[in-house]
């Protein structure tokens, strides 16, 4: 899921247009990092304009939450980090501050009279369906802002508002009526379902061994790394043990003392948080590290040597060697019957596909008959497949019938559209505002 994800990020990317509404209410998520090139305070200088690291955090809290509410409790901290949702929040920021150069040497300003009427008209503010000044200065005090703070995200939104007034799109009414009955247009397929778990393999011991040879560098040890060690125990007061661990350290970094005990060990192994990763793997060799606190002690590292990973022997990786060999097998056997299917194909009738009722379909469940449907209307082959969890799908389209035309559908239609077309000039636009206004940043994007 979360490759896809990473692959489709406009899916969920909230527009670049608007975001201080959302952000509202949603509560104030915990950054998960600052990754600074330089010891300054601001995270970047973008054309005539300074982007503070605040507003970093808050649009990685605004974004956070967007995703929380799309995928509910599967998402987490852990999930946002797999998907560098802080780099996700980084490039937003500085997309909308060029955008804000663009707007503001066009001449747009935000008033006070304008911000003040926007204030009026959120909701959230407002108490008996009036604006509660207490209400508002306490929910901006549990989303950890001012109301200075938001007043100009008010402001900035508003202008990027009247920059986006400028760009949008209008679809005509006979765009609209042939996109609605091809849209909803439905397809009569014929299918054949191969189950992977049909598709049986051997492999003989002179197979993994070649097989290894050829590929012995996809299976590596982890880098080591040999380090000096100096652990200071917190006894009891942790402040005094502090002081102790930083005498440490400057008689080691000075040579006046030395090391009691050296490792070479994995990087797992050390069970670092991420800033403690971060602080001792991004330090040059030799260097001795600032104590840090572990549980219930102060440790000082040196690392003294990195020890790149290396190929592990067979009889070390033998299992893992024998099932990436059978999927290997399995897929290109896969790849033979599919293309068989595609040039030969001999399938089932199973009717009309509809994309707002899904039909029930022997031998998939309800969600491959979902991406079964995606598939088939996106397709620009007749004859096709879809790859499905445990199974692929050969799908041969043999008929297509356009949508009688439904006007109560035109707004969903309408605004699918604008939204792509509002993308593409996005895109257009931000390739072009790169060149023009100078980027200077202290993020390091990882």
């Amino acid at each position: 899921m979360i490759s896809s994800m990473q692959r489709n990020k406009k899916w969920l990317l909230p527009t670049i247009w608007i975001s201080t509404i959302a952000f509202v209410g949603a509560g104030f998520v915990g950054w998960g990092s600052y990754n600074p090139s330089t010891s300054s305070s601001s995270l970047a200088t973008v054309g005539n304009k300074e982007v503070s690291v605040k507003a970093l955090q808050d649009e990685y809290s605004n974004l956070y939450s967007q995703y929380a509410q799309a995928l509910g409790k599967q998402f987490n901290k852990e999930f946002a980090d797999k998907l560098k949702l802080d780099d996700i929040a980084y490039r937003n920021i500085i997309q909308k501050y060029l955008l804000l150069n663009l707007s503001e040497d066009l001449g747009f300003v935000a008033t006070d009279e304008e911000v003040l009427k926007e204030l009026l008209n959120i909701k959230v503010f407002q108490k008996d369906g009036k604006f509660d000044s207490d209400l508002y200065k306490s929910i901006l005090k549990q989303n950890r802002t001012t109301p200075s703070e938001f007043e100009e995200k008010v402001r900035i939104d508003l202008q990027l508002q009247k920059l986006q007034d400028v760009y949008a799109v209008d679809v005509n009414q006979n765009t609209l009526k042939m996109i609605n009955e091809l849209f909803f247009s439905t397809d009569r397929v014929s299918i054949n379902i191969i189950n992977h778990d049909d598709i049986k393999v051997t492999v003989s011991d002179d197979e993994l061994l070649k097989y290894y040879e050829n590929n012995k560098n996809n299976y590596l040890s982890d880098t080591m790394y040999k380090l000096n060690i100096e652990i200071v125990a917190i006894n009891g007061d942790e402040k005094a043990s502090k002081k102790t661990a930083l005498r440490k350290y400057l008689k080691l970094k000075k040579g006046t003392e030395k090391f009691t005990t050296n490792k070479t060990i994995s990087k797992a192994d050390l069970n670092l948080n991420k800033e403690q990763e971060d602080i001792l793997f991004s330090s040059a060799v030799d260097t001795v590290v600032k104590p840090m606190k572990i549980n219930n002690d102060f440790v000082i590292y040196q690392i003294k040597e990195v020890i790149k990973p290396q190929p592990l022997a067979y009889d070390q990786v033998a299992a893992k060697i024998k099932e990436d060999l059978i999927n290997y097998k399995k897929q290109e056997l896969l790849k033979q019957k599919v293309n068989t299917l595609i040039g030969n194909f001999n399938g089932k009738d199973i009717g009309y596909l509809n994309k707002e009722e899904i039909n029930k379909i022997d031998g998939l469940d309800p969600k491959d008959v979902v991406s079964l449907i995606k598939t088939v209307s996106s397709s620009t082959s007749k004859i096709d497949s879809v790859s499905l969890d445990n199974k692929t799908v050969v799908f041969n389209i043999t008929d297509t019938k356009l949508a009688k035309y439904d006007k109560t559908k035109d707004k969903y239609i309408e605004d699918t559209i604008k939204q792509i077309k509002n993308n593409e000039i996005m895109d257009s636009i931000l390739k072009n505002l790169e060149s023009k206004y100078e980027v200077i940043s202290n993020y390091k994007v990882k």
